[in-house]
């Protein structure tokens, strides 16, 4: 049950990461440089996306 909050808890907050770090970059002007931190973003909140849902499976595959 713990496993499954805290599977629920990363999925959320990876979810919040990505949107925000989406929305923040859509408005970013084309000649303005880069430092690649959206890109990090991104995959960090897409890692918490993903390890969270691997964690609620494997709670209730577990029962």
């Amino acid at each position: 049950m713990v496993v499954t909050f805290i599977g629920l808890a990363l999925v959320t907050l990876g979810v919040l990461l990505v949107v925000r770090v989406a929305t923040r970059f859509r408005g970013r002007r084309t000649d303005e440089q880069s430092t690649g931190a959206h890109g990090v973003g991104i995959a960090l909140g897409a890692s918490f996306v993903f390890w969270g849902v691997l964690l609620v499976l494997i709670d209730a595959w577990n029962g």
